[in-house]
């Protein structure tokens, strides 16, 4: 298994927990947030702009949860996830997936590009990959 792999199973370890502050320092400052599921699709960039989409997401959420990590795909520089997800919003909007992902591009061992998706295969074209 690669560091960066690595990486992305302590995320994924910290996220399980409700930590979704887990490991900040593997990001790079410039990190481009794309979410891409529930009812809105948000684009950021840098890690302070990620960090405030990511609280005012979870504020909308009465509960969220993120599963362990189900099957792990490593190509280069690209590490994509499949995941569940569950959430139910303060609107009673209702959110899961049994086959979310989550695309993350790294550069000299930080993050610097992270998908955010409902569904696995998104998450492996934001990368180029199909399954």
């Amino acid at each position: 298994m690669s560091q960066n792999a690595e990486v992305v199973r302590k995320l994924y370890e910290g996220w399980q927990r409700g930590d979704f502050a887990v490991e900040t320092d593997v990001y790079h400052p410039d990190v481009e947030l794309i979410i891409d599921y529930g009812p809105d699709f948000t684009t950021t960039a840098g890690f302070d702009e990620m960090r405030n989409v990511w609280r005012e997401q979870l504020t909308l959420w009465e509960a969220w949860s993120t599963g362990p990590i189900e099957k792990l795909i490593e190509d280069g520089e690209h590490v994509v996830v499949a995941h569940s997800l569950r959430g139910r919003s303060k609107r009673g909007l209702s959110l899961e997936s049994q086959n979310a992902g989550a695309a993350f591009t790294f550069r000299a061992g930080l993050i610097v590009r992270l998908v955010a998706t409902d569904q696995l295969a998104k998450a492996l074209e934001a990368v180029g990959l199909s399954e």
